[in-house]
């Protein structure tokens, strides 16, 4: 079996930001450089359901509209108040 690449999408948005679509044209632009390069999974994180933030829960629909699968949830990866949810695309 061929070994897996991944990429992670380092990408930090504001508000505002969102509002614009700014976060949905990054990831576009990351999906397709991963594509170019023969990686077969791009990675996000972003802050856990578990913490009800209403900014956190439009990222959170964000990844989800963009075909982002929620994979774990690490409790401090972030920071001890800030529960971090790792999203896979393939």
């Amino acid at each position: 079996m061929p070994e897996s690449t991944a990429t992670n999408a380092v990408c930090y948005t504001t508000s505002r930001d969102a509002i614009m679509g700014i976060g949905r044209a990054l990831i576009k632009t990351a999906t397709e450089h991963v594509a170019s390069q023969d990686t077969r999974f791009l990675t996000v994180k972003a802050i856990a359901a578990s913490k009800s933030d209403e900014y956190w829960a439009a990222i959170r629909a964000s990844c989800e509209s963009v075909d982002f699968l929620p994979v774990e949830e690490f409790p401090a990866l972030c920071s001890s108040s800030d529960p971090c949810l790792s999203r896979i695309q393939l």
